[in-house]
């Protein structure tokens, strides 16, 4: 009789909860989050559950939450800086340092709401997820996109052409779109940086989300430019 780790059994028991392995499911969520249908009355589920307060705090990159955190993210007043925050009055992101599906451990997830309801839910990805997404939503469809990148090395006079890879394994259904991608990509000393995040969000709210954080930037970049240019009138 062959004897099964431990470790195995309870990934398998894990992978089984969050997924069906015979049929493919509605594409409509992660657990409890429901993309198109959550409302932001979730974050006050989450505060009573992990205990303490939300933190409004202003995005900044590089920026991660401790395991039991949630911010609510505003947009840095000094750098503009909004690479998931937004400006829109009618959009809300939060960054939850951690949430647990079905035994599966997601870090530093994204909670963007547009009109009060959730329209991406966002998260770094792991082999773990991965494994359980396919099993959950069934066989998805993989594009890989390359480039060529030239890389200098000045010291050594010498010119290399590295290969840049974007891999996107995505499912589709009524709307809904779950996407888990990986990138392979240089810094300016050559060196590959590798990356990958989870997204699952319902498309016409997340488009209408992206239209509006658009709108209120360039009302505030014509602000600014309008002042700079008040400001020389003297000049």
């Amino acid at each position: 009789m062959r004897l099964v780790p431990a470790t195995y059994l309870l990934l398998s028991i894990s992978l089984t909860a969050l997924s069906q392995p015979q049929t493919s499911s509605r594409i409509d969520g992660i657990g409890r989050f429901k993309i198109g249908k959550t409302t932001t009355a979730i974050i006050d589920s989450l505060v009573a559950e992990r205990g303490g307060k939300v933190k409004e705090i202003e995005e900044q990159p590089m920026l991660e939450a401790a395991t039991r955190s949630i911010y609510k993210l505003v947009p840095s007043t000094k750098t503009n800086y909004t690479l998931n925050s937004s400006l829109c009055p009618d959009t809300e992101v939060y960054l939850l340092g951690q949430v647990e599906v079905a035994g599966i451990k997601i870090r530093q997830v994204y909670l963007i709401f547009y009109q009060n309801v959730l329209a991406e839910f966002r998260s770094k990805t792991s082999a773990e997820l991965s494994e359980a997404l396919r099993l959950k939503f069934g066989k998805p469809t993989v594009d890989i996109r390359t480039k060529d990148e030239v890389c200098r090395y000045v010291r050594l006079g010498t010119e290399v052409v590295n290969k840049e890879v974007t891999e996107i394994t995505s499912w589709s259904d009524a709307g809904a779109r779950a996407k888990d991608v990986r990138m392979k990509h240089y810094d300016q000393k050559c060196n590959p940086i590798y990356s990958s995040y989870f997204s699952l969000s319902q498309e016409e709210l997340l488009s209408a989300a992206i239209d509006c954080k658009k709108a209120w930037q360039d009302k505030v970049n014509y602000q600014k430019e309008r002042q700079t240019r008040d400001k020389l009138k003297e000049f």
